[in-house]
């Protein structure tokens, strides 16, 4: 799931110290997670519900791979992240399955993604997105994701990103609470896409646009449970 509109790219000359790193997370970045995840909840709501057990929210044991966006040359701080899971909740992997005639194991779903109130409006959002979305492909399976309905920066950013809407859902939770979703089918992999060779690691570090750290009141990428 995701809240954020796209970050437009910055200009040639915000490039340089301020530039901005995506690459795999590591456990050392973990903490710097759950601190950007309580910011961005207090912010903007998400998650909708805070877990008790943040750490336990960020690194799910089914993860295909996780990403963070990081400052460059300053690792530290934790400006984005974003997850690819096995698996989603029953009823997303049930509709999704169905829209795209393809068994569930077939799926990936893109989850965990929220990029830090300083850094958005810079690209990072559509990176984050973007570099999962090709994990997915070079898995042969095909991205899907949940967004919980009223967030309309994140569905500008999926629609403008080629994701379609399959349908929408009231998702009901064991702890007695629900959550009205949209769920989108991420798009195919490119016509002649290699896959990636048994082996090769997840994701590579590659740089987003210039980071000038404008705090500009956008939404949050992400709206995950």
């Amino acid at each position: 799931m995701a809240g954020e509109a796209e970050d437009p790219a910055a200009a040639p000359g915000d490039r340089g110290a301020d530039e901005i790193v995506v690459r795999p997370r590591t456990g050392a970045d973990l903490a710097a997670c759950i601190e950007t995840a309580r910011v961005v909840h207090r912010r903007d709501g998400y998650p909708v519900r805070l877990p008790t057990d943040l750490l336990g929210f960020l690194a799910s044991p089914d993860a295909h791979g996780a990403w963070v966006a990081v400052p460059a040359g300053c690792g530290d701080a934790v400006l984005g992240h974003v997850a690819l899971h096995r698996r989603g909740t029953a009823p997303v992997m049930a509709l999704a399955s169905e829209a795209l005639g393809l068994a569930v194991d077939r799926l990936a779903v893109i989850a965990r993604l929220f990029v830090a109130p300083v850094a958005r409006r810079r690209g990072v959002a559509r990176t984050l997105l973007d570099t999962a979305t090709g994990e997915a492909h070079a898995r042969g399976l095909w991205p899907v994701l949940d967004v919980a309905v009223g967030l309309g920066d994140a569905v500008r950013l999926y629609e403008s990103s080629g994701w379609r809407r399959a349908g929408d859902l009231t998702v009901s939770f064991a702890a007695g609470w629900s959550l009205d979703e949209h769920v989108y089918l991420g798009p195919p992999p490119a016509p002649g896409a290699a896959p990636r060779r048994p082996g090769c690691p997840a994701g590579s570090a590659h740089l987003v646009a210039g980071y000038l750290g404008a705090d500009d009141g956008s939404r949050p990428c992400d709206t995950s449970r």
